[in-house]
C-alpha cells in the first residue's frame, strides 16, 4: 500500500507509449471517421479497416498504460482533442457514433488502467472493464441495429436468388436446390435474430485481445501485477448465473421482443460458458499426460459433433462456475 501510495506521487514520465498512444489516438480518429465517404478502392478499404482493427488492440493497451502510469490529465485532454476533431469529420448527424465508438475504447482502457494500479484481481479488472465496454457497444449498435438488420436482410435475400438460378445450371437437381435454399433460410434467419450478440462480441472480443496484452506487458515489468492465468485455469464465475436463468425465462416465456432480447444474452453468454468448459477439457486433457496425437484427435472429434461438442462445452463451463472442478481458486494462491 506505502509503494503505491508513494506510486501516485512520482511525477510521471512520460516515455515511448505516451506519444506513441496519442499518435495512434489521432490516426484511428482519422481513418476511422475523416475519410468516411471518401470513394476508396476496395482493397484500400480492406487495407484501412485491418490498420483501424490493430490501432484498436493498441489503443486499449495504450490508454491501459497511460491511465495505469498516472497520465490522467494528458490522457483525457487527449480524449478531449480527438473527441472535437472527431466531431470536425463525423458533423451532428454521426456525432452519436463518434462518440459512443470513441468512448467504448477510451473507458475500457482507462478502466483496466486504473483497476491495475490499485492491485484488483484480473476477474474484477476485466469484467468492470467489460461492462464498461459493453454500455457503449450498445450505445453505439442500439441506433444502427434497424439499419444493420436490413442490410443483412438484403443481402441475404440476394444470396439466395442467385443460388437459386445458378445451382440448377451446376447440376442441381430442383430438390437438391430446394433443400440448400431452405436450409440456408433457416441460417440466415437465426444470424440475423443473433446478430445483436454477435456486434457485441466483436467489441468484448477486441477488448479482451487488448486487455491480455496489456497484462502480458506489465506483469513481465511490475512484480506486484498478477498475470492471467494459463488457459487450463479460466473458469466463468458464478455471477453471471442470475442473468443467464433471466435470459432463459425471457426466451422460453416471454412475448417475441423478450425472446428476442432472451436469446441475445444467451448466444452471449454461452460462448463465455464455452471457452470455460474448453478449459476443463484441455486441464483434464493434460493431467492425464495424453500424447499430443490424441489431444488433436479429440478436439478433431469435438468439432464435428457440431451442436453436442457445444453444449457439452457449454454444460462443463456452466456447471464449473459453482463447482469448480480444478479448485482453481487454491492453485492461484499457491502460484502467488
Amino acid at each position: 500500500m506505502t509503494a503505491l501510495v508513494q506510486k501516485n506521487q512520482l511525477v510521471p514520465k512520460i516515455g515511448w507509449e505516451v506519444y506513441s498512444t496519442i499518435f495512434a489516438m489521432f490516426l484511428y480518429t482519422l481513418l476511422e471517421f475523416g475519410i468516411k465517404g471518401v470513394a476508396l478502392p476496395g482493397i484500400l478499404i480492406l487495407g484501412v479497416s485491418s490498420i483501424n482493427y490493430m490501432l484498436i488492440l493498441f489503443l486499449y493497451v495504450g490508454i491501459a498504460l497511460l491511465a495505469y502510469q498516472g497520465h490522467t490529465w494528458l490522457l483525457w485532454g487527449s480524449a478531449v482533442l480527438v473527441y472535437i476533431i472527431g466531431y470536425m469529420f463525423t458533423g451532428l448527424d454521426f456525432a452519436w457514433t463518434m462518440l459512443s465508438q470513441w468512448s467504448m475504447i477510451l473507458f475500457g482502457g482507462a478502466v483496466i488502467g486504473r483497476l491495475t494500479l490499485k492491485q484488483e484481481t484480473n476477474q474484477k479488472v476485466y469484467t468492470i472493464g467489460m461492462v464498461a465496454v459493453l454500455l457503449f457497444a450498445l450505445a453505439l449498435y442500439l441506433p444502427l441495429l434497424s439499419k444493420l438488420t436490413a442490410g443483412i436482410a438484403e443481402a441475404s435475400a440476394d444470396m439466395l436468388a442467385t443460388a437459386k438460378t445458378s445451382m440448377p445450371t451446376m447440376g442441381y437437381s430442383a430438390e437438391e436446390t430446394a433443400t440448400w435454399i431452405n436450409g440456408m433460410n433457416v441460417s440466415l434467419a437465426f444470424v440475423q435474430r443473433i446478430f445483436p450478440a454477435l456486434l457485441v462480441l466483436s467489441a468484448v472480443f477486441q477488448y479482451s485481445i487488448g486487455y491480455m496484452i496489456f497484462n502480458a506487458f506489465l506483469s513481465r515489468k511490475e512484480s506486484t501485477v498478477e498475470s492471467i492465468p494459463a488457459f487450463t485455469f479460466w473458469k466463468m464465475p458464478f455471477y453471471p448465473t442470475p442473468l443467464l436463468l433471466g435470459a432463459a425465462c425471457l426466451r422460453f416465456f416471454g412475448g417475441e421482443s423478450l425472446r428476442l432480447v432472451g436469446d441475445n444474452i444467451l448466444v452471449f453468454l454461452v460462448v463465455f460458458y464455452s471457452i470455460a468448459g474448453l478449459s476443463i477439457i484441455e486441464y483434464y486433457l493434460k493431467k492425464l499426460k495424453f500424447p499430443s496425437y490424441v489431444k488433436v484427435s479429440f478436439y478433431i472429434l469435438l468439432f464435428f459433433t457440431g451442436h453436442l461438442g457445444f453444449v457439452v462445452a457449454v454444460f462443463g463451463g456452466f456447471i464449473d462456475s459453482f463447482k469448480n472442478f480444478r479448485k482453481s481458486d487454491q492453485l492461484n494462491l499457491q502460484n502467488e
